[in-house]
């Protein structure tokens, strides 16, 4: 079965008793796990009573089994999610044909055979063993079994743009290709990545190239994002040298870089006026414009907001709008120009 016969049947609230997934991209893993406990309960408050987390590591098969037989509680189904599970089914000796009379695993062939459908059982690992041998020939029988295999090249451009159209934004070609040449195919990086490009770009509909290089850059170090990192920290010294080298690898990146450290702080304003007020992160991430998993970032912003003082923070952004015109008025170094903003804005 593909994933997205998967993702439909649980859609329609008609998944199989049993899955077994496996594979090396653990992002992509991780992501369906929590999307079964999001389909199947929804109701978090009910997720104690209907939800068990295991590890392969601490049990063994038999009391994975004793979990999935139980019966859901003020809901419509349980959810059984065993990680690490390569480990409950390691045997000494492997039968390569016949099953032993007392096999250690009588009581998963019987519930393979009749499983709770109240329950929805998964195992979670990165590689199973031989499908010619008991018991992984009828664990790949008897359940429904996904792949999740590490992405190449060409298939994780697909899968960033895809990703970037459901948070609404179109990630442009060339866009695409320079995030994952410069990130690579490791999914959680760059789901990380474009999480900061969805902040970056606002309201803008279209994420261009030139965007990538204003918050990946052309190393996960020398970005905007790091910069405003380094500034609400207070560390001058870390902050000159990132904006030095964003200004060396793109002369035309002061325009905005201007923009975004001038919408940073901002930012802090508001989350200093509503942290003064004891406002919760949740409603500071969304004034702040910081969504889906940008809302991490925010206590980020939190810390330097404490840095600054209301007038601190007006001077800031003025220094900003200052240095922005010069560079419109006379002609000027852009070396000395940046070394001399960073001293004036960070706290």
């Amino acid at each position: 079965m593909t994933l997205q016969q998967i993702e439909k049947s649980w859609k329609a609230i008609k998944p199989d008793a049993i899955y077994l997934f496996y594979g090396e991209e653990e992002f992509l893993r991780s992501e369906m796990l929590e999307r079964a406990l999001d389909t199947f309960l929804p109701d978090v408050s009910l997720r104690s009573f209907n939800y068990d987390h295991l590890s392969g590591n601490d049990l063994k098969i038999n009391d994975v089994l004793n979990h999935a037989k139980n019966y859901p509680v003020m809901a419509d189904m349980r959810v059984v999610i065993c990680r690490d599970a390569e480990k409950l089914f390691k045997l000494r000796e492997p039968s390569k044909s016949k099953k032993k009379e007392d096999d250690p695993f009588d009581l998963l062939y019987k519930y393979l055979e009749d499983p709770n459908r109240s329950t929805l059982l998964i195992f979670d690992m990165i590689k199973p063993g031989p499908k010619n041998q008991h018991p992984w020939k009828d664990l790949f029988s008897k359940t429904t079994t996904l792949e999740f295999a590490t992405l190449k090249e060409s298939a994780a451009i697909e899968w960033i743009t895809e990703r970037a159209q459901r948070s609404g934004k179109r990630l442009d070609t060339k866009a695409a290709n320079a995030l994952v040449n410069h990130i690579g195919t490791d999914l959680r990086a760059l789901t990380s990545e474009l999480e900061k490009l969805l902040a970056y770009t606002g309201d803008k509909e279209n994420i261009a190239a030139k965007d990538v290089e204003m918050t990946v850059g052309i190393s996960p170090t020398y970005n905007i994002f790091e910069l405003q990192k380094a500034i609400g920290a207070g560390n001058k010294a870390y902050a000159t040298e990132i904006a030095l080298q964003m200004i060396e690898s793109d002369k035309g990146a002061r325009y905005p870089m201007f923009y975004q450290l001038t919408r940073y702080f901002e930012q802090l304003e508001i989350t200093r006026e509503m942290s003064a007020r004891r406002e919760d992160e949740n409603a500071i991430a969304q004034a702040i414009g910081l969504f889906g998993g940008g809302a991490y970032f925010v206590k980020d912003y939190i810390s330097a907001a404490r840095k600054y003082s209301p007038e601190k923070l007006d001077n800031a952004i003025r220094a900003l709008v200052n240095s922005e015109f010069d560079t419109r008025r006379v002609k000027i170094d852009d070396s000395l120009l940046v070394e001399k903003l960073i001293a004036e804005i960070t706290p």
